[in-house]
């Protein structure tokens, strides 16, 4: 859970300092488990102890076929979407020794990346959704899709349901219940591309690439709801919410709190070099990709 500084009122202005990273890149995807940090690094799925956050270490790196774009890491395996090379799944029980146990070439470009049980969730942009049984993870079998008819950027899911960030129409809301054939239930027009969404309980955060956040009431996903819209100072990419605070990349990381969902207010800026990419928060720290290098950031009074 993020801790707020001691003293400081949630709601109220947070302003960040860099505080360490591993400046290389290009890196889009970062993911945090219990005890190590991941991120793309170029072509590389690199392993890091951050245990000294200002001077992370790789105790050990894989080299994937292409730049990945998103990570999902769940047990002793890294799921990596990797653009046209499709899923890659990466064995880490020996962080210093990764090594690839299967893969997918899906029909796309592998951009997103979710697992839950046995499946893996594929944003394919141009193809669709893709579902992957991940049982056995040296043999993935593509067991079910959804083709939108349009780019999707990433999916989300929650119990029987897939939130999908779709380029065209805004979010689309899939039911995998039977994930052979998963059904669309409903749809969200955002009145622009659609790059990120993430859902926490009954509210969906959407974020827009001209510059906004769409926060919408999913407790019916037929007829999902807006309830509250935030402009956003860039061009955005993606989006992780923690608590009552939603962290969003683009031209930089911005900073909203979203405790009241039809008033966000800002919460704090920080100007990132080359842009923000992939994003992950966990506990006080707030782990920023960059086009060309990969930040962390620390909330401070």
């Amino acid at each position: 859970m993020l801790q707020l500084p001691n003293g400081q009122i949630p709601g109220k202005h947070q302003t960040t300092t860099l505080i360490g990273g591993w400046f290389s890149g290009p890196d889009y995807a970062v993911f945090v488990s219990d005890l190590f940090t991941f991120i793309g690094d170029g072509r590389y799925l690199k392993i890091l102890n951050v245990n000294n956050i200002s001077n992370p270490e790789c105790i050990g790196e894989y080299v994937l076929p292409v730049i990945p774009e998103r990570i999902f890491v769940r047990d002793t395996f890294a799921y990596v979407a990797d653009g046209t090379a499709g899923l890659r799944i990466i064995n880490i029980a020996d962080p210093a020794a990764p090594y690839e146990a299967g893969y997918f070439d899906t029909d796309g470009y592998a951009k997103g990346i979710y697992v839950v049980d046995s499946f893996a969730y594929v944003a394919d942009k141009d193809s669709g959704m893709r579902i992957i049984n991940i049982k056995d993870p040296s043999k993935p079998v593509e067991i079910g899709y959804y083709i939108t008819g349009g780019r999707v950027w990433d999916v989300f899911p929650v119990d029987t349901l897939v939130y999908v960030a779709y380029n065209y129409e805004g979010m689309l809301v899939i039911n995998v219940k039977d994930p052979e054939n998963p059904v669309k239930i409903g749809i969200f027009n955002t009145g622009g591309a659609v790059n990120d969404m993430f859902v926490v309980d009954t509210i969906a955060y959407v974020t827009k690439y001209q510059r906004g956040m769409v926060i919408l009431n999913v407790s019916n996903p037929a007829a999902p709801d807006s309830i509250g819209f935030y402009s956003l100072s860039t061009s955005n990419l993606n989006i992780f919410v923690q608590d009552t605070l939603a962290y969003i990349t683009g031209g930089g990381l911005e900073i909203v709190n979203v405790s009241t969902p039809y008033a966000p207010v800002e919460a704090g800026f920080y100007s990132t070099p080359n842009g923000g990419r992939g994003i992950f928060v966990k506990d006080t720290l707030c782990l920023c990709c960059g086009w060309r290098r990969w930040h962390v950031h620390y909330p401070v009074s």
